[in-house]
Order: structure tokens, then sequence, then C-alpha cells
């Protein structure tokens, strides 16, 4: 019997074909025959998701605004992936993201990139979701918020505090990185009764920039999933190092997440009970809900890292868009202080939570900063479930993904009239209009996945700014004005490296160096 034997030096023009023929195969499959093949788009995401990453990360963080691009090109559906399409019109937003919708997070999004597999906010499973975020609720309900206001509004003083003397130095403060650093000192003493002091750091905000050096990697490894759970494992740090110095810093920050978690179940194990309990001690209590399972260590880090990060980012961008606004416009500046001081005649005093809610001007300046500052800026998407679902005439099957942005709920122009323009009195219209802009105010999302610490949030941002303008009448930002409010995907916004940086400055200073982000 002859055995045919294929020379050695066809090899290499034998998987040449072969590959160019898979390829092929591929293109025309996701073009002509994908069960997407009928939605609108362009060719190129919809047979490569080479296109999204040249958005994401050689742009780079620019997909959001190509996403709303080709909505004004294709319409309110567009195929933004080879498996991904992108809903604009806002009565979409609950049949996807609402309680009972049957729609789930889509693992290829979020459990890619972000190293925190098993972190609640991960999970693609709604039940396994519910589960582990009802140990949880209690810790962030509006009543535990209540509870803990003392602990917020010393942050804020100490805030206060720290650009009084700057302005008794004669220099500016940097509201760009001190903002993530009050919200970062409220969060770590609130989740560990342990604040890591970012405030009291001579270069507050360097987990700013740690957060930043991961986007590329977290888009990278969504390109390529395959290369990030054997690179995770098998690239040892001292050589991760070598190729971004950065990841020294974001891994000394996952290391001491551990470490106060740790140090709290060292505790907890030997029955010292705390002087107040955190929500980890909740965790680690078996009898903490029907049905709980204490988490690994490992699983609780995951959890940590999420809550840090977004309450930096979250809450930081909310606070700087409103600050930028009202120290770049005399008109917004003299009503609201007009309006605090009328509700709080000294200035020195303190102000309560419920007490600035019921203030209807601040309320529509912290709404419209919500607005333009958009929380998560990107697309969510979410997994058709059983029986899938269909959408101005197309059918998304189950396990197909679909998802909208705040970034185009928030700027849809038939609800916010022109868009782009700061306006905190769209929010003192009448009853009906208010309602509908309301419903599409979806800075901390909606449903059973909405962010967990909304009411923490709200409480930072009532007591930051309602504080912050009753005590401080004169501040300035010579250099610094909404032009300058231009975002990147970073997950939640991020200002451009190397864009000019907020800095509040008294109002006798007409000048000041341009300091770069």
């Amino acid at each position: 019997m002859t055995v045919f034997q294929v020379p050695f030096s066809l090899w290499p023009a034998i998987l040449g074909v072969g590959t160019l023929v898979y390829l092929t195969s591929l293109v025309v499959y996701r073009r002509f025959f994908h069960p997407y093949a009928k939605i609108p788009g362009p060719f190129l995401p919809a047979v490569t998701r080479f296109y999204e990453w040249y958005f994401q990360v050689i742009q780079p963080g620019l997909y959001f605004k190509e996403i709303e691009r080709l909505h004004s090109i294709y319409g309110p559906i567009v195929r933004i992936s080879p498996n991904e399409v992108s809903l604009s019109d806002p009565s979409n937003y609950d049949k996807i993201y609402n309680v009972s919708s049957g729609f789930y997070k889509d693992p290829a999004f979020y459990n890619t990139g972000t190293g925190t597999d098993n972190a609640m906010f991960s999970q693609p499973s709604n039940e396994v979701h519910r589960r582990m975020r009802a140990p949880l609720s209690p810790s962030f309900s509006r009543k535990a918020i209540l509870e803990i206001e003392n602990l917020v509004q010393a942050k804020v003083d100490k805030l206060c505090a720290i650009l009084q003397r700057n302005l008794d130095r004669g220099v500016g403060t940097n509201l760009q990185k001190i903002f993530p650093s009050i919200s970062l000192d409220i969060v770590t003493d609130y989740l560990f009764d342990d604040c890591w002091n970012f405030l009291d750091d001579e270069d507050i905000g360097w987990f700013f920039h740690i957060m930043r050096a991961n986007t590329p990697r977290m888009y990278n490894m969504q390109q390529f999933p395959w290369l990030e759970k054997p690179t995770r494992k098998m690239i040892p740090a001292w050589i991760a190092r070598l190729f971004e110095p950065n990841i020294v810093n974001f891994l000394q920050f996952r290391q001491k997440n551990e470490n106060m978690i740790q140090d709290i179940k060292t505790k907890f194990d030997a029955g010292i009970k705390p002087p107040r309990p955190t929500l980890f001690h909740t965790l680690l209590d078996p009898k903490a809900t029907e049905g709980h399972v204490v988490p690994s260590l490992a699983d609780m880090v995951d959890d940590a890292f999420i809550f840090t990060g977004a309450a930096a980012d979250t809450v930081g961008n909310t606070l700087l868009v409103a600050s930028c606004h009202v120290l770049t416009n005399p008109d917004i500046y003299s009503r609201l202080r007009a309006e605090l001081l009328s509700a709080f005649p000294d200035p020195s005093a303190r102000g309560k939570w419920t007490e600035y809610e019921k203030l209807p001007y601040l309320t529509a300046l912290i709404k419209e900063s919500l607005r333009l500052s958009y929380g998560v800026i990107c697309r969510l998407p979410r997994c058709a479930g059983e029986g899938g679902a269909t959408f101005h005439g197309y059918f998304i099957p189950p396990g197909y993904a679909v998802g909208m942005s705040a970034y185009m709920m928030h700027r849809n122009p038939e609800v916010f009239p022109d868009p782009e323009k700061f306006d905190p009195g769209r929010w003192l219209a009448s009853p009906e209009e208010v309602r509908a802009r309301e419903k599409c105010l979806v800075a901390f999302s909606r449903g059973s996945r909405m962010c967990i610490g909304h009411n923490l949030a709200w409480c930072e941002i009532y007591l930051t700014l309602g504080t912050l303008f009753r005590r401080f009448g004169n501040l300035t930002s010579p250099e610094f004005g909404p032009e300058d409010l231009v975002w990147e995907d970073s997950f939640a916004c991020r200002l451009p490296k190397g864009s000019r940086t907020l800095m509040a400055f008294g109002s006798q200073r007409g000048t000041a160096l341009s300091v770069r982000a």
C-alpha cells in the first residue's frame, strides 16, 4: 500500500491556503448567513471585531462616538460587531434592562479583560447575580447610607479644608484629581472601615493613572479572549512590569484590597467585633441571607476592586462636570449659591442630604451633570434570553447580544433638545417633560443590574456640591472650560491624556499656568 507523503516544503502553502479558505468562509457566513446578516450596518464591523478594536485601542476609546455616527446613517438599529447590535431608541431601554426582560449580561464583554470574573458585577446569570447581591443590598440601601452620612460629610469637610489651604497659599487645587480621591476615601472607609486617605497623598489621584493604563489591556483581551487567562497565569509580575510600568501600581492596588479583606476575615474568624461592621463582615457571615454561600477571598477582592473603581469614576466625573460649569458660568454660580445660602444662611454649618435634595436648582444641576458625565459611557451589551426578542422588525436570537448606552440615551435630541448644551433649566420644566427626561437618565443604569452604590453616589454628590458652593463663592477656573470636557471610553469616561486640568483658584487670581493631565 502506497502512503502519500506531502513534502515539508508544501506545508506553509497548505496552511496558508487553509487559513485563507477558513477566513473567507467566515467572512461570507458573517456577512450573508449570520442571524444578524440583514440588520443594517457597514461591512467591516459585520465581519470582524478589529473594527471595534481600532476605535477602542488605536484611536483610542472612541467607539462610542463611531456607534453614534453609524446610528445617524443607518437608523435606530445597527450591527456594530459580528455578534452584537446597538439600539438608539429610548423606548427599547426597558425592554432590555428591565428586571423581567430575560436578557442577561454578555460574557464576551463583561468576563474578558477586567480580571474580575468572579465579581457580582461580572456575572452573566441574573439568578447568580441576585443571590450575590442579596446580602449586599442592605448595606447600600438609602437607610444605610443615611446612617453613615457623617462619614461622607467628614470627607467633604476635609476636601474643603484642602481647598481653603491652597487658596490661602495662592495656589490652585486640582479638582480633576481631588474629586476621585474624595470618592475613594469615602468608599474605602465604608467598605473596610479603614480609609485609604487619598486626599492626603501628595499625588492625589494616582489611581486615575493606573486605571487609564489598564484600559488598552481590557480591550485587547476582548479582541483576543483566548489569550487572557494563559497570560494572566503564566506571565510573572516582574515580566509584566517590563512591558507596562503602571502594572506595578495596578498590582499593588489589587494587593491592598486583598490585604484589607484578609485582615477583616482574620478578625472575623477570631470573633473580634468591629466598631462598625462592613459589608465584608456581612459576606463572611453564612447566615447573612437564606442560601448565602461565603465567597472566597479572591471573589471578595474582585468585588472590592469593582466597588472602588466604580466609585472613583462615576462620582468623580459628575463632580468634575458640575464644577466646570459652575466655575465658568457666572449665572449658574450665582443662582446656585443664592439658593444654597437662602436655605442655609450660615455657610459653615453642615447641611443634610435630605435637605439638599429639596433644593430644585441644585438637584437640576446634579441631574444635568449626571447626564453629561454618563456614568459608563460605552454600550452595555445584553444577550437575549429564551425565545429571543424583536426590535424594529429584526429578530434577536437567544444568546445573541444587543446593547444601548447612556451616551446615546442622554443625547437623544427628542428628549433633550440641544443635547450638547449644559442646561440645568431643562430639569425645571413641566412635570411631564421632567418625567420623560428622568426616564432617559440612566447614568446608574436601571433594573436588577442597576449600580448597587447609587444611593451612596447621590449622597456624595449632594453633600460635596452643596457644601463646596456654600462655603466658596469666589472660585474660578481660568484655563479650563466646557470645551475641555471631551471624553474617551475607559469603560467610564476619562479625559484624553494631555488634556488640560480643571484647577480651582480664588477670583483674585486672574491667570494660571496650564496644567496637563
